[in-house]
This record gives C-alpha cells, structure tokens and sequence, in this order.
C-alpha cells in the first residue's frame, strides 16, 4: 500500500544571490518508500504541475535544491 504525503510549503531565500533550499520531512518513515519532491516557483507552474526543479532521496535525509536565486517557492511532496 502506497502512503500519499502531500506537503505544500513555502520558502523564502532571503538572500540575494543563488543559496541551497534545504528540505527535512519530518514524521516520513524510511521503510514507507522515498520522498518525492517538486519545486515551483510561481502558481501557474504549480497549476499546470511543471516545476523549476525535482528531487528524490530517502525519508530520513533531507533533500536539497541546489543554485536558487533570491524568491519565493513552493514544494509539493509525496512518499512512495
């Protein structure tokens, strides 16, 4: 059975130039699968579901997003 973890959370990189968005879930139980995560910036991205930027790993480790410009995001997340 496949558990559905469904995250929307907006994050603000303060600063001006390119800086890491780092992401911890927590309550996610390794043995329930990975984390898959998108990464939007704008409502209309996330409307049609084409994100800026995805990225999978392990339940109990954070996921990053590398490189972002200064903004506001948005991340939609599931375990599988």
């Amino acid at each position: 059975m496949h558990k559905i973890l469904f995250l929307l959370a907006l994050a603000t990189c303060a600063q001006a130039h390119a800086t890491d968005l780092t992401i911890r879930f927590e309550g996610a139980q390794p043995a329930d699968g990975q984390i898959m995560a998108a990464l939007f910036s704008s409502d209309k991205q996330f409307q049609k579901m084409q994100p800026l930027d995805s990225n999978s790993g392990q339940a109990d480790q954070a996921l990053v997003f590398h490189d972002l410009p200064a903004g506001r995001y948005m991340v939609a997340a599931f375990q599988d």
